[in-house]
């Protein structure tokens, strides 16, 4: 006698399963920051818990922490950013481009 067993359905490994108004702006606030031609917005990550956007990982410079902090923030489900970035300066920026110390460029690596 052979035994059947139930199969769950597969549920297909590109589907983003969002289970609550969290994970909305979770998944909002990242991809807003992904379509940010500054490439170094793309790899911070951002969590949520009611409606307050947790921003964490490294920028290069005071501009881009403010602009991701700004991108994020006119979400409409967002009710205040906790802005978690670290500036990492880099030193051979001036060094490049003495004229524009300190501003980063879009679709620049960093040194």
């Amino acid at each position: 006698m052979l035994a059947t067993t139930k199969q769950r359905p597969k549920t297909p490994r590109h589907t983003t399963v969002i289970s609550s108004l969290d994970d909305v702006v979770e998944v909002a606030s990242e991809a807003r920051l992904m379509k940010s031609p500054y490439w170094e917005l793309h790899q911070v990550s951002c969590s949520s818990r009611k409606g307050v956007v947790t921003l964490r990982g490294r920028v290069s410079c005071y501009y881009l922490k403010q602009l991701a902090q700004e991108f994020v923030g006119k979400l409409s489900a967002v009710v205040e950013v906790d802005n978690r970035l670290n500036v990492v300066q880099q030193p051979t920026c001036a060094k490049r481009r003495p004229a524009i110390a300190g501003l980063c460029e879009p679709g620049m690596p960093a040194p």
